[in-house]
């Protein structure tokens, strides 16, 4: 596997801040999302986020640095020398076995018997390497292997000017509506247009998902802004229901009045499922609640054609 330092383009003496730099940058040229079928590419990307999942570790950096691990994180097996298994058991009772009490009389000897045939000194010699397979049971290795970090790079969608165009006649569309809605409301103050006021603040054709990637590292203003996303859809679908009630002439038909009345709770119950369905983020199941709430907004909407269509 390739040096990790010589991977990313850095020195050793690279800071933390400039691996993490250099690994986005290689890792948005050999996103496998951006070569689609390139094998080279994608080699090189799993190689570049094998070398950053090793140096940003700051203890494995540094027993890669002290020759402790090779590349891929594994163990380099010590060296050792002649003298390492001369000074162990095994060769001790060797000696012992041929009549000699110790190592040092076997080496006095064999001094005596090669006199001038070697220099003076320890003899060291490297061996041959040795490799070995080491079972690991599941479990251990489940258990025992530290949590990776993955890194998602996201791919720039691609863009032109007439996909803005677009998107700007929706922004422009979305205000003229909002608008429309407010001048309703201040010129005829009435349940029917609050209702349609409420609805087209939160049903339009607007683009808001823009501020969405502003503030999507400012946690807490995030659920803030979630909490009055969920009580705005809310308020649309009752005031959806409301104006499709009141509809055309801001009378409602005995027959919804009971439903008009209790658009207030049926609101507060919509607005706690949706809020209920943000639970996730602190780790709660929601799966029933949320599918709960976008059903009930489908009801209301069929509901809503309904009451137009009978008025």
């Amino acid at each position: 596997m390739k040096d990790p330092y010589e991977a990313l383009g850095v020195d050793r003496s690279a800071t933390d801040k400039q691996i993490k730099d250099a690994f986005k940058k290689l890792a948005r040229k050999f996103h496998p999302d951006l070569h689609p079928g390139d094998k080279k590419a994608e080699a090189s990307f799993k190689e570049i986020s094998a070398a950053n999942d090793l140096l940003k570790d700051k203890e494995k950096r540094r027993r890669f640095d002290a020759g402790e691990i090779d590349a891929s994180g594994a163990e380099r097996p010590q060296e050792r020398f002649y003298r390492d298994f001369a000074d162990g058991p095994a060769y001790a009772s060797h000696a012992a076995q041929d009549g000699f009490a110790s190592n040092e009389e076997l080496e006095e000897f064999l001094s005596r018997a090669f006199a001038g045939r070697r220099p003076e000194g320890t003899f060291r010699a490297r061996g041959q390497d040795v490799s070995y397979a080491l079972p690991v049971g599941f479990l251990e290795a489940a258990n025992g292997k530290p949590a990776r970090d993955v890194t998602l790079v996201a791919a720039q969608r691609p863009s032109n000017l007439f996909v803005r165009f677009v998107i700007a006649l929706d922004q422009i569309a979305g205000l003229l509506v909002v608008i429309a809605g407010a001048w309703l409301v201040w010129t005829r103050p009435s349940r029917m247009t609050w209702g349609f006021f409420l609805y087209v603040n939160w049903f339009n054709p607007g683009q808001y998902y823009v501020y969405y990637a502003i503030i999507a590292e400012l946690p807490p203003l995030l659920i803030l802004q979630e909490v009055a996303s969920n009580l705005a859809q809310a308020a649309g679908y009752m005031g959806l229901i409301q104006f499709a009630i009141r509809a055309p002439n801001d009378v409602a038909d005995q027959r919804w009045q009971k439903l008009e009345r209790a658009l207030p709770l049926i609101g507060v119950v919509l607005a706690a499922m949706l809020l209920g369905a943000d639970a996730t983020i602190f780790g709660w199941q929601t799966e029933f609640v949320t599918r709960a709430a976008i059903f009930a907004g489908f009801d209301g909407g069929v509901r809503d054609v309904a009451l137009v269509c009978a008025q």
